[in-house]
């Protein structure tokens, strides 16, 4: 019994002291616009902000299904996807891609112009300071509609 409390004290303990995710980027040549060789990867936690849009998720969706026009084409597609931004410390998009390809290339590329055309972003922060960071969306596609799952920071 006093192993298993100490095991849960210090899993909590661990859990409590990160603030933060980060990756370091492979070839941050391949990525112009970076303020820093890290990219992180930031949750709503204690002194840490992620990336903000000036449009909601809600209305990004929107977006996706007003712009995408593979869709309209092909109304009876299932499928699902995901993608990555990364936001440098100025809010400027400097990388967007699939990290979940849907099926169909097309539709991959006209996602990705939709991200790559929502604007200047509120840079991620950490403790306050502007940061390079990653956000996430992973999406379904019923009936010819995109809806955002609930894995989007």
């Amino acid at each position: 019994m006093k192993k298993l409390m100490l095991i849960l004290t210090a899993l909590c303990f661990s859990l409590l002291c990160t603030s933060q995710f980060s990756f370091q980027v492979i070839n941050p040549a391949s990525l112009k616009g970076a303020c820093d060789t890290l990219v992180y990867d930031v949750f709503v936690l204690p002194d840490c902000e992620p990336a903000k849009c000036s449009l909601t998720d809600r209305q990004i969706e929107k977006r996706l299904n007003s712009e995408v026009s593979f869709l309209k084409d092909n109304p009876t597609i299932k499928d699902t996807g995901g993608v990555r931004m990364i936001i440098n410390c100025k809010g400027e998009v400097i990388n967007c891609q699939m990290d979940i390809k849907t099926q169909h290339d097309a539709l991959n590329d006209q996602v990705k112009a939709v991200f790559n055309s929502l604007g200047q972003w509120k840079p991620a922060t950490i403790k306050g300071k502007p940061v390079d960071a990653a956000r996430y969306w992973t999406f379904t596609i019923k009936k010819g509609r995109i809806r955002f799952d609930g894995f989007n920071y």
